[in-house]
């Protein structure tokens, strides 16, 4: 059970932060509704960042020539990023929240996922971002990281002959799952921040402070 799996047992009474806090009762409004929760995730961590941000960290020219990636891949790199952060957000509802929730909090957060990766894909490209999304979900279940790197390569790098050279030098797990990776810590923090005032490393320290006393 996750440590905010287990804090959601305690009772209000027993939480010290919440309290003390100017505007709490607004703020977690927001994360206890995963419509609005989706929206402020959205806003504020999937959509904050611009595709041409994501462009600038998609492999440049000279990295393209030495590895084989087409002008379409690297556009596919680049245009990846934004269902990365979904579904790091995802992976964090997912593990901390009920599944009436997460439900509710996916098919809310989709739909502008959908259409920026629709705006900005590469011409005549044909995709199912929600698809791949509960593809990546699955094969993160594996502690290998052998399923996700390949449903990475297959999405990313399609046509590339220097596919096994990407995979071999951890690409997809550097790249894909560590950006997945740290926006589930900003969605885990922007959660905490909504619902108890504090960051998620300031309310374990709390709540271990409760249990001692």
């Amino acid at each position: 059970m996750s440590f905010l799996k287990r804090i959601f047992g305690d009772s209000v009474n027993e939480m010290p932060v919440k309290a003390s806090l100017s505007n709490a009762d607004k703020n977690e409004k927001v994360a206890d509704d995963p419509v609005l929760f989706a929206e402020w995730v959205s806003e504020y961590i999937v959509l904050g960042v611009s595709f041409d941000m994501d462009w600038d960290h998609a492999p440049n020219e000279e990295q393209c020539q030495r590895l084989n990636i087409s002008e379409k891949e690297r556009r596919l790199c680049a245009n990846e990023f934004v269902l990365l952060r979904a579904l790091g957000a995802c992976m964090f509802v997912r593990a901390n929240l009920d599944e009436k929730y997460y439900l509710v909090f996916r098919k809310s957060l989709m739909p502008e996922v959908i259409e920026r990766m629709d705006r900005n894909s590469p011409h005549m490209h044909h995709d199912n971002p929600s698809d791949a999304l509960d593809q990546y979900l699955d094969d993160l279940k594996s502690e290998s990281h052998i399923d996700f790197s390949m449903t990475y390569l297959d999405r990313v790098y399609p046509d590339t002959p220097s596919a096994g050279g990407i995979l071999a030098q951890g690409i997809p797990v550097l790249v894909g799952l560590e950006e997945a990776t740290l926006i589930l810590k900003h969605t885990q923090d922007g959660y905490c921040k909504l619902k108890f005032g504090v960051d998620y490393e300031t309310l374990q320290k709390l709540h271990n402070l409760s249990n001692e006393t």
